[in-house]
This record gives structure tokens, sequence and C-alpha cells, in this order.
């Protein structure tokens, strides 16, 4: 992946008060971003905590925080995580996150 475009990327969606972050000693140490909102709700993608601050409780918080925010104008927020990614599923659930749906994606048509 191109640094250089997906700094530029979290930049452009910062300013549109889509990415949210925290940082630590003025670097980010965790963030996610706001993929879409809408009448159905709100979803929460590219949650990601740098190596060394995994297990602070710190994606559990910004979630946590978000997800209030969101809903306080959408009537529901969600977000897809692998189900093997043990470390997320327990930040979301703690987050106050709930399993509704076993889901798969497919990509119907590419126009």
């Amino acid at each position: 992946m191109d640094q250089r475009r997906l700094r530029s990327r979290i930049e452009q969606r910062l300013g549109e008060g889509c990415t949210f972050i925290v940082d630590s000693g003025g670097r980010p140490a965790s963030k996610l971003e706001v993929g879409s909102e809408g009448p159905a709700g709100a979803l929460i993608e590219g949650v990601f905590t740098e190596p060394r601050f995994r297990g602070c409780g710190l994606a559990r918080g910004l979630v946590a925080a978000v997800s209030r925010r969101l809903l306080a104008r959408w009537p529901r927020v969600g977000l897809h995580v692998g189900r093997g990614n043990i470390p997320a599923l327990r930040a979301y659930h703690a987050s106050g996150f709930e399993e509704v749906a076993d889901l798969r994606l497919s990509l119907i048509a590419w126009r």
C-alpha cells in the first residue's frame, strides 16, 4: 500500500469528520472511520490500533465514544469484523456491540 496515498486519505477524511484518532505523545495510537451514514444507520470501519498500544482499551473506548455520537443521529450503528479476529471481537463486545447476523459479502456486479 502506498503510504503517502493512505496518509492523504486519512487527512482528507479527518477534515470531513469521518476519521477519529486517539493519539499518544502527538502520534496516532488508534483510529477508526465512519464509512457511511444513512437512514438505516451508520457503519464503522477501518478500526486500527498500533501494535504497541493493543490491549490498552484504546479501540474499545474510541468505538464506544464514536458509537454514542452516531446513535444520537442514527437508529443503529454497525460494523463488520472477521469471526477469527478475537481481539477485535472482544473490543467491540466491550464497547456494547452484539452480534446480530453472520454475513457473507459478495460483489454482484462491477461497473
